[in-house]
């Protein structure tokens, strides 16, 4: 019996991609990137992004030297964005690496890891129109200029934290995410939630609200609701 668990035991490590678990062992120091100029980011990774206002681009990177040089060697600005990557699964967020991004008119940041994203002060340079999208687990935590849009999606359980103004706010949620945004003030939000997500959000004008699930939203504003809910979920005026 002892023989037939050590030959599962060695079969399934045998069939790992051991790659995957070779972490980089670099110095820990802070490089500052030279790119072409590109308006989206897509990032395939773990990681903390600092998006910092400016109207100048620049990129720094605070992480080990030997990660930094195989994220350069890896990633790539093609058709308006930087597309960044590394090997294998081990960068682990506010451990191994930290990005300061300036991107005067960004218009979309993509990460498919776990991620901790927040902006140094109020972000004024940014496109009028944002997209955001998520797939992992995280805090997002933003300040905004006035905006016409902002897209927000979410896959996985994240904590957002969001204020400033704009037009229209476009929320899609699958996971059990929660949503702050009293202070961020729109005239018509979009929300679909296909899970647990509880939501404060702030509408002038109307609130367009699709949930299919245990998803709560709590509305600030005197706007008129349109609502298709299914599940346990419920919509409370929290003026």
């Amino acid at each position: 019996m002892k023989n037939v668990v050590y030959f599962l035991i060695v079969s399934v490590l045998m069939s790992c991609d051991l790659d995957s678990f070779n972490c980089y062992d670099g110095n820990i120091i802070t490089k500052e990137l030279s790119l072409n100029s590109f308006h989206k980011i897509d990032i395939d990774f773990s990681c903390e992004v600092i998006l910092v206002d400016g109207d100048e681009q620049k990129i720094v990177i605070e992480g080990k030297d030997d990660m930094i040089q195989d994220l350069k060697n890896r990633s790539l600005v093609s058709n308006d964005t930087w597309k960044v990557r590394t090997k294998g699964n081990c960068i682990l967020p506010t451990k191994d690496t930290r990005i300061y991004i300036t991107v005067p008119g960004l218009k979309e940041l993509s990460v498919d890891g776990n991620y901790m994203i927040s902006s140094e002060g109020l972000l004024k340079n940014i496109d009028n129109s944002l997209k955001i999208d998520l797939d992992g687990n995280g805090d997002l935590s933003l300040s905004l200029d006035n905006l016409s849009l902002l897209e927000l999606e979410i896959d996985g359980n994240g904590k957002v934290d969001i204020e400033g103004v704009t037009n229209r706010f476009n929320i899609d949620c699958d996971g059990n995410s929660e949503i702050r945004a009293h202070d961020f003030l729109a005239e018509i939000i979009d929300i679909k939630i296909d899970g647990n997500a509880t939501m404060d959000v702030h509408a002038s004008q109307r609130p367009i609200v699709n949930m299919d699930g245990k998803g709560s939203v709590c509305y600030k504003g005197n706007p008129q609701i349109t609502s298709n809910q299914e599940g346990s979920s419920r919509i409370k005026n929290c003026n």
